[in-house]
């Protein structure tokens, strides 16, 4: 006859296989631990949270679902062929752990929650019954709930509330572990953009940047970049590229207030808690903006600009999405992103105008060579009328010899004027009169010109002649002797729509022209790249590029509907008329 089991063996026996399987979750939890100060990736790191929850627990399926916006999708799962999938917050079961910012432990979850259960896991022959969802938050101050750690058993009553404590210290571990890859994140983005400084990028590379950045937020976000101009803040770059050069007072807004007082501002709900708040977001997508954090953009002395975030979704942001995007600020390249770029482009434009000056001298000496030596032919032919016809060639190729002389002059004078950055105060509507007048002389060639005849004189740089000329001749070249042409001259002062105050100074010159190929479009503005047949010229729209690049502007061209070509030059300006960039450069007015 068999002993019989005392109950206290048998509380013993139970005792000791529990001390047991503890000693096993905290050897899983160390080693996962050492894991995350190895800084291995995060994706490996998640997956060993899940196996280590699978081993603890000996659950059959383990789940980590992040938070996007209004949904939680499946990122790491130890069923594998579920990752990606997506479900409604206010819809499922994990849900509810998010709203509640608790844990949601069931013993048999279709019986206690058949409204909310939706059958991820398991299958019709094995269902899912019980199930402990422990939401994961960001280790701070002012936590957020950026996922859920969900576990599953087809058995009833499966997990022990000592089970469920263990799970949500592996899903303490999972917050610690995102939390960690992305303050990595932040360092490898102001790496990043300091190389995309050094390499002096345009609005693209800053775009890519922010777009980056998004990912860090539990919600569907605009991320934007402001410089501060004067008495405004413009929009330099965009995940929402058509809110980009908007402008906002610095007096009277929210990205404003963090100017003002230097610190970061959060609001939940931005629209009921900042009356001076101004959506540059929703009126350009139709995505109403709820919530918004803006951080400062500092140098030893002042604020210089803003990083601004803004989410659709009330109560989208915590202190610690704060932290992260105050990192990121404070990377310190953000304004040397914009000096750089400038500097880049002034001693581009300087390295033109040494090579204009080499240029002119080597022509000036051939045609002063070859002036000389036609003066001498000339000198020896007769007099009489049978050589009339020679002495009239001989003097079409003095005329063009000479021409070749003052225009090379002409181009030097162009270029050295761009690189001294002589500024005035100019009447552009009338500098563009008078080059149409000088340029284009064909009778079968109309100007139209539309005109802001409300603008002022604007202080801009004095080679903005120069770039009208350029404009200008560029659409005679391209209208062929065969066919009646158009050319239409338009100028525009862009007003702030949030300041009304002066924004950028638009420039248009369409011709009805043969039009540039789809293929040389994008190259267009490239050095040495050229398009004969319709007369535009590669150099000289390089230069443009350059020229307007050192004001922070834009030049682009498209296609007019019938033929021909449209370019339009953007000059951003100051409220006060001034050119920017001017008011760091010498010259006299």
């Amino acid at each position: 006859m068999t002993e019989e089991v005392r109950p206290w063996q048998k509380t013993l026996h139970e005792m000791s296989r529990e001390f047991t399987r503890v000693i096993d979750a905290l050897n899983v939890i160390l080693e996962l631990d050492r894991h995350m100060f190895a800084m291995p990736r995060l994706d490996e790191l998640l997956d060993e949270v899940l196996r280590g929850v699978q081993k603890v627990t000996h659950a059959e399926y383990a789940q980590i679902l992040l938070r996007r916006g209004s949904t939680l999708e499946i990122r790491h799962s130890t069923k594998g062929t579920d990752i990606g999938d997506t479900y409604e917050i206010d819809a499922c079961l994990s849900g509810l752990a998010v709203k509640t910012r608790g844990r949601i432990v069931s013993g048999d979850v279709q019986r206690d929650y058949p409204e909310l259960y939706q059958a991820i896991l398991g299958s019709e022959e094995t269902p899912m019954h019980s199930e402990a969802i422990v939401p994961i938050v960001s280790p701070d101050s002012n936590p957020v709930v950026i996922g859920v750690l969900n576990v599953e058993s087809p058995k009833i009553d499966a997990f022990q509330p000592n089970e469920v404590d263990l799970i949500e210290q592996f899903a303490w571990q999972a917050g610690g572990a995102i939390h960690t890859a992305r303050l990595r994140e932040v360092f490898d983005i102001a790496l990043e953009m300091t190389k995309v400084v050094h390499a002096a990028g345009g609005a693209n590379a800053i775009r890519e940047i922010l777009h980056k950045v998004s990912v860090y937020f539990p919600e569907d976000v605009v991320i934007q970049f402001l410089l501060k101009d004067g008495d405004v803040l413009t929009i330099e770059a965009s995940t929402e590229p058509a809110t980009e050069k908007i402008t906002v007072l610095i007096s009277n807004s929210f990205c404003g207030e963090v100017v003002r007082t230097g610190e970061p501002l959060l609001s939940n709900d931005v629209v009921e808690e900042h009356p001076s708040f101004q959506d540059t977001v929703g009126d350009k997508s139709g995505r109403k903006t709820r919530s918004e954090l803006a951080v400062p953009i500092r140098t030893a002395r002042e604020v210089i600009g803003v990083i601004n975030v803004e989410s659709p979704h009330l109560d989208a942001f915590s202190e610690y999405d704060k932290y992260i995007l105050s990192t990121i600020a404070q990377a310190a390249v953000w304004q040397q992103f914009r000096d750089a770029r400038r500097n880049l482009a002034f001693q581009k434009m300087a390295a033109v105008g040494d090579a204009a000056a080499n240029l002119v001298h080597i022509l000036n000496s051939g045609v002063m060579t070859a002036y000389q030596r036609f003066q001498n032919v000339e000198a020896l032919v007769p007099q009489e009328a049978s050589f009339a016809s020679l002495r009239q060639e001989l003097g079409h190729i003095k005329s063009a010899l000479t021409q070749i002389y003052e225009r090379a002059n002409e181009i030097y004078d162009r270029y050295k004027r761009a690189v001294e950055e002589g500024k005035a105060r100019i009447d552009i509507n009338e500098i563009a009169r008078q080059k149409a007048a000088h340029i284009v002389t064909r009778e079968d060639i109309e100007v139209m010109f539309d005109l802001d005849e409300k603008m002022e004189a604007l202080m801009l740089p004095s080679a903005i002649g120069d770039v009208l000329e350029n404009l200008i001749s560029n659409a005679k070249a391209a209208i062929p002797s065969t066919r009646r042409g158009r050319i239409e001259i338009r100028t525009q002062l862009i007003v702030g729509e949030y300041t009304n105050e002066k924004e950028a100074l638009e420039i248009h010159v369409a011709d009805n022209g043969k039009g540039i190929p789809p293929e040389r479009r994008e190259k267009l503005f490239e050095l040495g790249e050229t398009d004969s047949g319709a007369g535009h010229l590669g150099f000289g729209l390089w230069w443009l590029s350059l020229f307007v690049e050192r004001y922070e502007g834009s030049i682009t061209s498209r296609p007019e509907a019938g033929g021909g070509t449209r370019f339009v030059l953007r000059l951003p300006l100051m409220p006060d008329g001034v050119a920017r960039g001017l008011q760091s450069v010498g010259g006299s007015e």
